[in-house]
């Protein structure tokens, strides 16, 4: 991320990191005059971060269910993720936003470039992430593991 960050130098854009840096002290270093760190948060205020930004970036390596995507997605925020999250799951290629593959700084490079050239198109991308997670709701999940399991013990 920071990476492809670094090679696009967009007029008027601000990379913003919150939370924990879990890394060595100095790894941050050598891009601190291209981003602004904000360490951790209280969960209670990460809409605020969410809801100011126009794309929420989470390239993983390794997660087994991003929670962190379904709530920019509900500020309305599309996201760009890689398929080593729950992304695959809970979200369409170029709708509410975009997979790219680990590790890959030019298909990420190029996705930034295209939220950053493409304003209208990504706020419709926000919306429909907006309506993606609303259908993705503890109220919906808890109704669909209750029809699974009555299925298996009662069918």
């Amino acid at each position: 991320m920071l990476k492809a960050w670094q090679a696009l130098k967009l007029p008027e854009a601000e990379l913003l990191l919150v939370g924990a840096n879990q890394f060595p002290k100095s790894w941050l270093t050598p891009y601190q005059n291209i981003i602004r760190h904000v360490r951790s948060v209280p969960h209670s205020t990460l809409n605020i971060y969410y809801s100011a930004a126009n794309v929420f970036v989470f390239p993983s390596l390794v997660e087994g269910f991003g929670l962190v995507l379904l709530e920019a997605m509900a500020c309305g925020i599309p996201v760009i993720t890689t398929p080593n999250t729950a992304g695959p799951d809970i979200l369409t290629d170029g709708v509410e936003g975009f997979i790219v593959p680990i590790r890959d700084i030019e298909t990420l490079q190029e996705k930034l470039e295209w939220c950053y050239c493409h304003p209208q198109e990504l706020a419709e991308m926000g919306r429909a992430a907006r309506q993606k997670a609303e259908q993705l709701n503890w109220g919906v999940y808890r109704h669909k593991l209750v029809d699974r399991v009555q299925n298996l013990f009662f069918s």
